[in-house]
């Protein structure tokens, strides 16, 4: 039973499986992927948690914090049920 669970969990849509990919491969952050409301949207892109991730990330690729300017999230989005 567990397992099936956690194979359901493991299954990506489109949208998620985009923001993981903006997320882990290019160090942007894109929450517009996956939330709607564009104030939880503006609440999340300053939580010092989501600040730390984008820094470590763009860390780990070796990417220059400079092309990012203030590390303001993309606000962009390809969401289909907008």
């Amino acid at each position: 039973m567990t397992k099936v669970i956690l194979e359901k969990m493991k299954q990506y849509d489109k949208d998620e499986k985009r923001f993981m990919n903006r997320l882990l491969d290019d160090g942007i952050y894109e929450p517009l992927l996956l939330f709607a409301d564009k104030k939880q949207v503006l609440l999340l892109e300053k939580h010092p948690a989501v600040l730390w991730k984008l820094q470590n990330q763009r860390q780990y690729l070796r990417l220059d914090e400079n092309q990012f300017g203030n590390m303001k999230p993309t606000q962009t989005s390809n969401r289909q049920d907008e």
